[in-house]
């Protein structure tokens, strides 16, 4: 049965610790997007935002399968034991073990094949904690033409399909047992990259089994970011794009280049 479609709501007031576990990290309030302006007016006109499938982005390492040990050993054929043997006798339980340790090459060419499709499927949303990150404006908002657009978005959604955390960094592969923990696997999957890209503090918003455009709740939209480089006129086209589909209160701000450093500084717009 297809999944009901993903929509993206604001976070609701109080927080989310209902839905927390011990893997969860907090994620800031406002999450930001770096654009090219024209697929900015695109997702404040169709109120969508693109979310990507892992093969389509720049880092092949992205849901990367080394990530996960799918190998069995007697180890972790025991624990697959104790989950799924219903018998009380121990003889029994060492002979379903044995089998699973005989049969290990098939699970493991199993479990690979299931996570490719996960990867084929999965639709990632790139956001940041941080609007005036120099790379970020050069390298993804068309160099400093483009917008910065800052989102409030619930990080559960109230969908155990789509969940919204904090990247964590690593400088090698390391990989965790799938069979020794799964949800510590699967989280260590989906949120690891290579600390190549640590500037760029993401945070990310997975979607297990929906990519493409995404759409999302008029009230998500908190904040607006203009580069240095954007015209007086492309900024009065959002402003009006802002008032047309009644978005409400959304600060606006543009970013200027700092006289005495190399730095950027923004200035409020209304």
């Amino acid at each position: 049965m297809a999944s009901k479609p993903l929509f993206l709501n604001p976070w609701p007031k109080g927080d989310y610790s209902k839905h927390s576990t011990d893997l969860m990290q907090p994620v800031p309030r406002v999450i930001y997007r770096y654009m090219r302006f024209s697929r900015a007016q695109q997702a404040i006109e169709n109120q969508e935002l693109y979310f990507s499938r892992p093969e389509d982005f720049n880092d092949p390492f992205d849901l990367h399968t080394g990530l996960i040990d799918h190998s069995i050993n007697p180890k972790r054929a025991e624990i697959l034991a104790s989950r799924f043997y219903d018998g009380n006798d121990r003889e029994g339980f060492l002979i379903y073990m044995e089998s699973i340790v005989q049969k290990s090459k098939e699970t493991e060419e199993y479990s690979r094949k299931i996570f490719g499709e996960d990867r084929e499927n999965a639709g990632i949303g790139c956001f940041t904690r941080n609007p005036n990150v120099t790379l970020m404006w050069s390298h993804y908002a068309d160099c400093h033409k483009g917008i910065c657009l800052g989102f409030n978005i619930d990080p559960v959604n109230n969908d155990p399909l789509f969940l919204i955390q904090p990247i964590t960094y690593l400088s090698k592969i390391e990989s965790k047992s799938y069979v020794e923990g799964r949800a510590e696997a699967l989280y260590h999957w989906v949120f690891t990259k290579s600390s190549v890209w640590a500037y760029e503090e993401e945070i990310r918003a997975f979607s297990k089994d929906q990519n493409k455009l995404i759409g999302f709740d008029k009230r998500c939209l908190k904040e607006i970011y203009f580069g240095c480089r954007v015209k007086q006129t492309e900024i009065e086209s959002i402003l009006a794009l802002l008032k047309q589909y009644n978005y409400g209160d959304v600060e606006c701000w543009q970013m200027q280049i700092e006289d005495s450093t190399f730095d950027l500084k923004r200035t409020r717009i209304q």
